[in-house]
C-alpha cells in the first residue's frame, strides 16, 4: 500500500505526466531550424500581391505560422497561449484512447 501512495500523481499535475517533452534542437538542427524560423518569420511580414485576395492570401501566411511556430517549438522557445491549447488537445486524444 505504501508504493501506491509514492506513485500517485499529485491534484493538478495530470498534465505534466502526459504532455511530452520535445527534446530541444543542438548542433546543425539548431542552425537550421533556426534558419527556417527566420525565412518563415520574413515571410509572414513581407507584403506580396496575393495578399489582396483574403482567403488565398491567408493560406501562405497561416502555413508560414505554423512553420514558425514547430521552428520555435524545437528551438525550446514556447508560447504559453499555444502551448497551453496544444497541452489540452493532447489530453482529449489519450482521455479518447482510454
Amino acid at each position: 500500500m505504501p508504493q501506491k501512495i509514492h506513485d500517485a500523481i499529485p491534484v493538478g499535475k495530470e498534465e505534466a505526466a502526459d504532455y511530452e517533452q520535445e527534446e530541444k534542437a543542438t548542433g546543425w538542427q539548431r542552425i537550421v531550424w533556426i534558419l527556417v524560423a527566420i525565412l518563415s518569420g520574413v515571410y509572414i511580414v513581407i507584403p506580396e500581391f496575393t495578399d489582396v485576395v483574403p482567403v488565398i492570401g491567408w493560406l501562405d501566411e497561416g502555413l508560414a505560422a505554423v512553420i514558425l511556430t514547430t521552428a520555435l517549438g524545437k528551438l525550446g522557445v514556447r508560447i504559453p497561449l499555444l502551448d497551453a491549447f496544444m497541452r489540452r488537445k493532447s489530453r482529449k486524444k489519450s482521455k479518447n484512447k482510454d
